[in-house]
């Protein structure tokens, strides 16, 4: 699921890092063009990966991945897909979406004043908790790479220390980089092997 505080940003937006993605695990990679807002709300969004994912080969595992927003849309959509997720992979981040973890004095951010316009149109009506950190045992093995100057930084700890709390299987890759860094060749090379390492491939 690609990035784009849950208001913009399409399948072209992260096509290269999906077709990297899928050349570097050597398996298949479905790009989901979920619904945004202010049209549609985080719950469409869910029920669009939901609907992906239900239409896939049952012997198949499922991974899902996302970058900024599209991460907090895979950590919404996990518990809520009708057949087991195997595995979270997330790049950059947004796990709080009420932005009480947000670090605004980080010098390479999304913006705060979006982010909490966007979020709070994406996220009108949804009932569960925008703080992903607080579901954390609930989680499947949980891979997360960010940026050490990214403003979601501290959110991306926060759920490591979860994740350990809670004894799920997770591993926590910090990069010298701020938000947006799979435009990075040697980033990227890097997390697609520490995915691919974390997957068992």
């Amino acid at each position: 699921m690609h990035g784009g505080f849950g208001v913009f940003g399409d399948l072209d937006l992260q096509d290269g890092w999906c077709r990297r993605l899928a050349d570097g695990l050597g398996d298949e990679v479905v790009s989901v063009d979920y619904p945004l807002a202010p049209e549609h709300f985080l719950g469409e969004s869910v029920s669009a990966v939901s609907e992906v994912a239900a239409a896939l080969e049952p012997s198949r595992p499922v991974v899902l991945c996302g970058d900024s927003a599209g991460a907090a849309l895979a950590l919404a959509a996990s518990p809520q897909l009708a057949r087991s997720c195997d595995a979270l992979v997330l790049t950059n981040p947004n796990i709080d979406l009420s932005l009480g973890r947000f670090d605004h004095h980080a010098p390479d951010g999304p913006d705060r004043d979006l982010s909490a316009r966007a979020f709070a149109a994406w996220t009108h009506g949804w009932t569960q908790s925008t703080d992903f950190v607080t579901s954390a045992a609930a989680l499947p093995p949980t891979f997360v790479a960010v940026g050490r100057r990214d403003a979601v930084l501290r959110e991306a700890r926060d759920l490591a220390v979860g994740l350990q709390l809670a004894g799920q299987r997770h591993e926590l890759a910090e990069y010298d980089a701020g938000h947006g860094f799979l435009g990075d060749d040697a980033v990227t090379r890097d997390v697609i092997f520490r995915v691919r390492r974390f997957l068992g491939r």
